[in-house]
């Protein structure tokens, strides 16, 4: 077994270290920022809330167009690694949306990349522990 130092970063979670307040923060602003690239959000404006609540989303609205299930999904998967790990504030928006995994319409693509541009404006909110 090797002494490696202080855990400063394990499974795409950053860890911070404060022992004069026995407090740990943990963060995931590196993963945040490279899923906002490869989805193509790095450049779109940010919002306050990670869901829009005028927006009811429903399976099928008759109007949307469905998308690749395939990049929908890639998204979701994303965004349930940081809502399990270091974000609960996008954990209800992100259940919902994986909901539509079978059949993604444009609708609901919307609604993950509004997720997507709140992570954007947020990539410095983590949790703080006591310990």
């Amino acid at each position: 077994m090797t002494d490696m130092g202080e855990l400063q970063y394990y499974v795409g979670v950053s860890v911070v270290q404060d022992k004069q307040n026995n407090r740990l923060w943990l963060h995931q602003r590196r993963y945040i920022n490279k899923i906002v690239v490869k989805f193509g959000q790095a450049e779109a404006k940010t919002v306050a809330t990670p869901a829009d609540v005028n927006v009811k989303l429903i399976k099928e609205d008759g109007v949307s167009k469905l998308v690749d299930p395939t990049q929908y999904q890639s998204i979701i998967g994303s965004l349930l690694y940081l809502a399990v790990a270091t974000r609960p504030d996008i954990a209800y928006a992100v259940g919902v949306l994986s909901k539509f995994c079978a059949k993604p319409s444009e609708a609901h693509l919307t609604a993950a990349k509004r997720v997507l541009r709140y992570l954007k404006g947020t990539e410095n909110l983590g949790l703080e522990l006591i310990v």
